[in-house]
């Protein structure tokens, strides 16, 4: 059978590892397939196919990918003062009640939820000298509470 793209998608040391890779289809040319040695389906004869890519030494080396945070677009104002923590957010409430402007205290004390690329979060984020990446961090922590 022929195959292009082979590579070990998992790091098993039993022989059990699964392989991504195209195969081509009488019908349907070049399609995506993950070669699974402990499928049962004979459609495709995975032994077979496994050792021709073995054969060929035609499979990549798996290569470990660490899992991404994904920056949420908003979370709630509990989950974004509990990430911060006592000591910052007090730091918000003591400008707001000493030197924030009237517009100032409705953001602080109405945003029911924070959305990322927003006016009242670049507020905060000037208010307590939070660079864009401690904001990303800090979104990123606070999606993880859950209460």
């Amino acid at each position: 059978m022929e195959y292009r793209n082979a590579k070990y998608i998992d790091n098993a040391t039993d022989g059990s590892s699964r392989v991504d890779c195209e195969i081509k289809h009488p019908v349907y040319g070049w399609i995506p397939y993950t070669l699974d040695p402990a499928d049962t389906d004979a459609t495709i004869n995975n032994s077979e196919l496994l050792d021709q890519m073995r054969e060929d030494a035609g499979i990549a080396s798996y290569v470990y990918s660490p899992p991404v945070d994904i920056v949420p677009d908003y979370i709630s104002k509990m989950q974004g003062i509990l990430a911060l923590g006592e000591a910052r957010w007090n730091a918000v409430l003591d400008y707001r009640d000493n030197y924030a402007t009237w517009s100032e205290r409705v953001v602080i004390d109405s945003a029911a939820d924070w959305e990322f690329n927003s006016e009242n979060i670049e507020l905060f984020c000037y208010l307590m000298d939070i660079s864009q990446d401690e904001k990303t961090a800090l979104f990123i922590a606070a999606a993880k509470i859950k209460a």
